[in-house]
Formats: structure tokens, C-alpha cells, sequence
């Protein structure tokens, strides 16, 4: 009877153990895919934000070198998953609309109404990325704490799961 007892103990020990392993993959897995859809997002605002690039041609006179830079970019940015070459895309984006503003500085064309327009969906797609960088940080957070658990390191040790780095904002 002894024998059954340390048994049963030893297969609930188990059951618990695969369980537990299971429900932590399962958990790695959906952070995983929630990481990737909050990328696909921020790569989709930055998408946004070159396409104004575009629409601010239309009403101030940009350098075509400059519009040239936001074609060559939206390319990277599509085909890109790694966080540092976003990152490194947004800051080139930020300095894109830096010029932008210093030629409607130039140009005295803050007032103009069409402008303003794109300025406030600019600032808006800005709030967006905000939002979005947030949102991908917790995610983020959440997957690496998951990765520091005993089960995570098994589980690491065992599948592609990696630590993920954090999107630093610009």
C-alpha cells in the first residue's frame, strides 16, 4: 500500500510538472505572437508616417533626396522584424520631419490650413507609436519574466524562446 501512495505522489508530481511546463509554453506562445502583432503595428504607423512624408510634398517644396530617403525606408521597414532596425527607422523618420519643419518654418507655412491638417495626423500617428511602444514593452515585459521562471528556463533551454529587448523610445 505504502508502495501505491509514493506512486500516486510521483505521477501527480509528474501530471503537475507537464502541466505546468504546458501552460507556460502555451503563455510564451501567445506573449510571442502578441510581441509580433505589436510590431506589425509600430511598422504599420511608421508606414503612416513616411506616406505623410509624401502628402507634406504636396504644399512645401522638399528636397527629393529627402522623399527619396522615405521610399528607401518604408522598403526596410516592411520586411524588418528586428526591434533595433525600428528604432533606428524612427529616429531617421523623426529627423525626415525635423527638415519637414525647419522648410515650413522657412516657407511661413504653419498657417496654412492644409498644413495644420497634416500636422495634427502626424501628431496623431506620433501618439499612436507612443501607445503602440508601450503596449510592445509590457508585452515584452510580461514574456521575459515568463522566460525567468524555473519552467521558462526549461523551456528555453529546450525551444527558440530568447529574451526579447525592450523598444527604446526616441
Amino acid at each position: 500500500m505504502g508502495m501505491f501512495i509514493i506512486l500516486l505522489i510521483l505521477l501527480a508530481t509528474f501530471i503537475i510538472i507537464i502541466s505546468s511546463l504546458v501552460l507556460t509554453y502555451n503563455s510564451l506562445s501567445s506573449l510571442d505572437e502578441k510581441i509580433y502583432n505589436e510590431i506589425e503595428n509600430i511598422k504599420k504607423i511608421l508606414i503612416e508616417d513616411l506616406k505623410l512624408i509624401d502628402e507634406f510634398n504636396n504644399y512645401i517644396n522638399l528636397d527629393f533626396e529627402l522623399i527619396e530617403k522615405a521610399y528607401e525606408l518604408k522598403e526596410d521597414i516592411e520586411t524588418s522584424y528586428n526591434i533595433e532596425d525600428l528604432i533606428r527607422y524612427n529616429i531617421i523618420i523623426e529627423a525626415l520631419f525635423k527638415e519637414i519643419s525647419r522648410i515650413i518654418d522657412m516657407e511661413s507655412k504653419y498657417n496654412d490650413p492644409e498644413i495644420k491638417k497634416l500636422m495634427v495626423m502626424r501628431n496623431n500617428l506620433k501618439n499612436k507609436l507612443k501607445e503602440a511602444i508601450i503596449n510592445l514593452n509590457e508585452y515584452i515585459a510580461e514574456y521575459n519574466d515568463t522566460l525567468d521562471t524555473f519552467m521558462g528556463k526549461l523551456i528555453k533551454n529546450l525551444s527558440d524562446f530568447q529574451k526579447k529587448e525592450f523598444y527604446e523610445e526616441v
